[in-house]
């Protein structure tokens, strides 16, 4: 049995499901990724205690013109109040801030503000709602740039911010706050407290850097991720070198005649004496003015040269060494050409870093200089191993609409204010596999309530109709649950576990419910078991877990919650925010602090004990609400983040800040567009992985397109400009020809123009149409498609000067189909070969009117697939056009139906699961 190209499917195309939350979330796995710098630590910061670190500083720093602030920083709210993660000069007269503005939807805002205006200003369109990580926020301000919108730089996760809905630049050299000698704050401004954790803070005085000195993008998973943090310009500077006449030989840098130039402790900067006019002068460096000329010595620390001066590619390069002296450079063979080469502390005069490593001493300042903050209303146990490169799960609202009780201490309390507000709050990390454990603490018993914990299944969180049948395994006289919990009350207790439409009675086991208990819970994904462990650490019961999908720990108060409330230990909370002595317990990997014995086997949830994915990175998304009409949406990442299509309409391309943030392995990040979010909704995205969103240039074609491309899968992203010429040809990288071109303009509303591999050239169909298949079309040159190049012609797809976006697929032998069928009429439909077992089909009837119907295995888990998407239109999901998806390929199983008209030719786009010959030893079966 010959082993099959993509022996597993989901590497290059997968469908992902999942529930929306009106905030942010990453859908798909959380999966590991390899460490590049490691933060072992973070600070807690609960506002409820006014927690703050500062500094006030006696003078001035080195620049009040240029400087950095970068920090990593986790929400554990997103209440209506402003979160403040650096302050400097308080909130009364003039101050500076940087953090999540107040409103409840927290867009990040920063201003410089004297009194009376604001001098520089930025508040973001888009919002940072997410709570289940760790975002990176990098500030560079330099005043200096001629350039006014480049002034004031924010980035967020490697990416800078563009979008703001208000806008105030710095006038050109502007001394702002920052740099002058004031108090400097972290994690408050007076009374606008953090709620969350900041890990490696770093105030850089006197370098505007970018993100690129912090973090770096791991390819393989497409996350944004922590790296050994450099700080200076991790580029090489260059600086042009010239030889110029003022009153004798002079060195010019940049055209500035003997400029004193600023050289940063670990950067590196290249003198570049390629100009003829350099000839005879070779550029030196010396700790004494003018070098040997002066006395002095020629330094050469970090100095390299190359070339011969005046002559192509010669240079003096430097990487400036730490505690390196005040340089100056000079002639080595004429005096009195050179000047002075500052060399400056990596930090500035008032720069620190803040690692959190001495939980005694948490302000302690790691840069060298010696700039410690002082902590105030921090606790040595507000020291944490949540960090960015291990990130560990929180409490937050499910659905931030409805009433819950409020969170706090890291996102690891919940207290409740008032009757029936019981809503869900589970935890933020969702794993589908593996075993786990973490606890629970009560507060109160409410006084004779009932207590409820367990775990929901983050892909049912939608079937909540705002009834009480949202809590674990369901509520005994009142709908369905969502997963399997374990009710205790002063009375009867109940293990319950819930399917789609029942909930199981497993047992009722016997125990007193006291305030202050703290309950195990272990979860046996694998086995499908949760087991629930007493304040004696032993086991009060086991029930099963008789749904699919990622679990998530969640406990709640039922009735009347008034004055009750948890406190979490997902391993890293062992006192129960302090009211509890640490027990001291490990999982079984040795992780942890937990107050009981952790069951043999159980790990700590944590994002680096998680599965990894065998899932690409996602290059195009195209995702659908199930539950409601609402239009689908598809971005991919050679257009970018954001920029998103409408496959059900003829609309140009939108910009949504809050639709689609990174492309992620096995899934993708995404923000609270209700495109693709909206709260209690049940979304399905499909993804396929291109090549991780590297472009190149294709010339192949009379149109140099923009190509990402991936052979292996068969499919390529085409960016183009049209040139409004006949019959055109583009290249599109696959070096087989295509089968299925799908071409959509992007600056102006007009139609999906399609052309299958079943059709002649001067055919063509429509994406956002019901219609027939269009004859004597020239949308695509009335040409066939080579290994090599397609042709586009005319104003649906080469309007002069008009950008437009090609999604290009050839057949994958056991991966991709794009063939046709005829109908039959029959129940006994007719079957179509594809040599694999689908995981997506695609079928639209050719010769007359008809919906396109939309068919996957992740929303239909068993024979028939019934559940029913029309991308042709933006209505919900319906059960219609009934199939079987076999081994390899897929049965109609409905007569008349309007995929399977007696005599009615259609045409299909499938794509894989498994090949037919499974992974090349043993062939897939049925389902």
């Amino acid at each position: 049995m010959t082993t099959p190209t993509i022996p597993n499917g989901k590497e290059y195309f997968f469908p992902v499901i999942y529930s929306g939350n009106g905030q942010a979330q990453r859908v798909g796995k959380f999966v590991p990724f390899t460490d590049n710098g490691t933060i072992a630590n973070s600070c807690m910061f609960n506002r409820g205690d006014s927690p703050n670190l500062g500094k006030t500083y006696s003078g001035a720093g080195t620049s009040q013109k240029k400087f950095t602030f970068s920090c990593w920083v986790k929400k554990s709210n997103t209440d209506s109040s402003w979160y403040n993660l650096f302050n400097v000069g308080g909130n009364s007269g003039s101050y500076f801030n940087l953090g999540f503005n107040s409103g409840g939807n927290h867009p990040i805002q920063l201003y410089d503000w004297t009194g009376s205006t604001y001098r520089l200003r930025l508040l973001t369109n888009r919002t940072f709602k997410d709570a289940s990580k760790w975002y990176h926020i990098v500030l560079a301000v330099d005043t200096t740039d001629s350039t006014a919108n480049d002034r004031v730089k924010l980035y967020v996760d490697g990416q800078q911010e563009t979008s703001f809905s208000l806008r105030t630049n710095p006038s050109l050299n502007l001394d702002t706050l920052v740099g002058s000698a004031d108090s400097y704050n972290v994690g408050s401004m007076t009374s606008n407290y953090l709620n969350g954790y900041m890990a490696e803070v770093n105030y850089i005085d006197g370098q505007a850097l970018g993100p690129e000195s912090f973090g770096l993008t791991d390819t393989s998973t497409g996350r944004w991720i922590p790296k050994t943090v450099t700080p200076y310009p991790t580029t090489t500077t260059d600086i042009a070198v010239t030889v110029v006449d003022s009153g004798g030989n002079k060195y010019a840098l940049d055209g500035v005649t003997q400029g004193t130039v600023t050289l940063i402790e670990g950067a590196t900067y290249k003198f570049d004496q390629s100009d003829s006019s350099n000839s005879g002068h070779p550029l030196r460096f010396s700790t004494t003015s003018d070098g040997t000329h002066g006395g002095g010595s020629e330094y050469t620390t970090g100095v390299t040269t190359v070339g011969t001066p005046g002559s192509s590619g010669a240079y003096t390069q430097i990487t400036v060494a730490t505690g390196a002296p005040t340089l100056y450079y000079y002639c080595s063979n004429h005096s009195g050409m050179g000047g002075t080469a500052n060399t400056q502390n990596q930090y500035g005069t008032n720069g620190f870093r803040l690692k959190f490593q001495d939980s005694s001493a948490l302000g302690d300042d790691t840069s060298g200089n010696g700039n410690d903050l002082t902590a105030t209303n921090l606790a040595t146990t507000d020291q944490r191993i949540d960090s960015p490169t291990n990130n560990l799960p929180i409490i937050r609202p499910y659905n931030p609409s409805y009433g819950q009780g409020f969170v706090s201490e890291g996102g690891l309390q919940i207290r409740y204010s008032g009757t029936n507000v019981g809503y869900p709050l589970p935890c933020t990390l969702a794993p589908d596999s593996g075993k786990w454990y973490a606890e629970v603490r009560t507060i109160s018993n409410g006084g004779g309530s009932v207590i409820t914990m367990g775990i929901y299944i983050q892909e049912d969180m939608h079937y909540w109709d705002g009834s009480y049948n949202f809590y674990p395994g369901g509520r005994m006289d009142n709908g369905d649950g969502c997963g399997a919990g374990l009710w205790v009350s002063t009375g009867t207790n109940y293990l319950v576990s819930s399917t789609l439409s029942a909930q199981i009675i497993t047992s009722n086991p016997t125990y007193s419910l006291a305030a202050g208990d703290v309950f195990g819970i272990a979860v046996d994904r694998d086995n499908d078991l949760i087991s629930f462990y007493g304040n004696n650490g032993s086991l009060i019961g086991s029930t099963s877990i008789l749904r699919p999908g990622r679990i998530m720990f969640t406990a709640m108060a039922v009735d009347s919650p008034t004055s009750d409330g948890w406190n979490w230990n997902f391993g890293d909370n062992p006192t129960f925010d302090g009211n509890e002595t640490a027990g001291g317990n490990t999982d079984s990997d040795g992780n942890g602090n937990f107050y009981h014995s952790v069951p043999s086997g159980f790990k700590m949830l944590m994002q680096d004990n998680m599965s990894t994915t065998d899932k690409g990175v996602s290059s195009v998304v195209w995702s659908k609400n199930r539950d409601r009409t609402k239009s689908p949406t598809l971005y991919d990442s050679s257009r970018g983040r954001h920029l998103a299509l409408f496959p059900s309409g003829n609309d140009a391309e939108t910009t949504y800040v809050n639709g689609v943030q990174k492309f992620l392995a096995g899934g993708q990040a995404i923000g609270e567009n209700l495109h693709e979010n909206q709260s209690g909704d049940s979304f399905v995205s499909w993804n396929w992985v291109a090549n991780g969103g590297t472009t190149s240039t294709n010339t192949d074609g009379d149109i140099t397109s923009t190509v990402q491309v991936n052979t292996t899968a068969g499919f390529s992203i085409i960016q183009y400009t049209g040139n409004g010429s006949a019959n055109q040809s583009i290249g599109h990288g696959l070096g087989v020809a295509p089968r299925w071109i799908i071409v959509k303009e992007l600056s102006n509303t007009d139609n999906w123009n399609v052309w299958h591999g079943t059709f002649a050239g001067t055919e063509k169909i429509l994406l956002d149409s019901s219609g027939a298949k269009i004859t004597g079309s020239t949308a695509f040159g009335s040409f066939t498609p080579t290994s090599t190049i397609f042709k586009v012609n005319g104003n649906n797809t080469n309007a002069s000067s008009t950008t437009y976006v090609a999604y290009v697929w050839n057949e994958i032998d056991g991966f991709s189909k794009f063939g046709k069928y005829t109908g039959n009429g029959s129940t006994d439909g007719t079957f179509v070969y594809t040599g694999f077992r689908p995981a997506f089909v695609l079928m639209k009837r050719t010769n007359s009117t008809g919906n396109w119907y939309l068919k996957d295995t992740t929303r239909d888990t068993f024979n028939p697939c019934e559940k029913t998407l029309m991308p042709n239109l933006s209505n919900a999901e319906a059960a219609q056009t009934y199939i079987d998806i076999l081994s390899n390929g897929f049965k109609q199983r409905i007569g008349n139906d309007a995929s399977n008209l007696s005599g009615s030719t259609y045409i299909y786009m499938a794509f894989a699961e498994h090949p037919f010959v499974g992974d090349g030893t043993s062939p897939v079966t049925a389902r």
